[in-house]
């Protein structure tokens, strides 16, 4: 049985134990952004704070290619994995860009991002 917490991470129920009536605590299995994203998860998943800012054009040197690192950077810290182009939810580019004054654009965000930017973001 699948559960779904206030985050939107699934938690699997452990096995019981055999000939009890108990179950070992639930196990955290496979993190998810929460979905739809409401206007306040947005907020607290995937502002960018100020250093994060700072950092994104040390790493990227378009503005559409800071924002896109920094939606893979705000998705790694919420659900430590990095998405394919097509889990990335819109909304949260559309968000990101409005933060960094940056015109949307949803087919910057690949996942083709090249190694040495997934390893900056996982140092992060």
């Amino acid at each position: 049985i699948q559960l779904r917490d206030g985050f939107g991470i699934v938690m699997v129920p452990g096995p019981e134990t055999i000939g009890a009536a108990r179950h070992q605590p639930a196990r955290v299995i496979y993190p998810e952004l929460p979905d739809p994203l409401t206007q306040g998860d947005l907020q607290q998943l995937f502002d960018p704070s100020f250093d994060e800012r700072k950092w994104a054009p040390s790493v990227a040197r378009t503005p559409a290619s800071q924002v896109a690192l920094l939606v893979h950077l705000k998705s790694f810290q919420t659900i430590a994995r990095f998405l394919p182009a097509a889990g990335v939810p819109f909304a949260a580019v559309e968000h990101v860009s409005r933060r960094m004054g940056v015109e949307f654009q949803p087919s910057r965000i690949g996942s083709n991002m090249p190694r040495k930017v997934r390893a900056r973001v996982s140092k992060w």
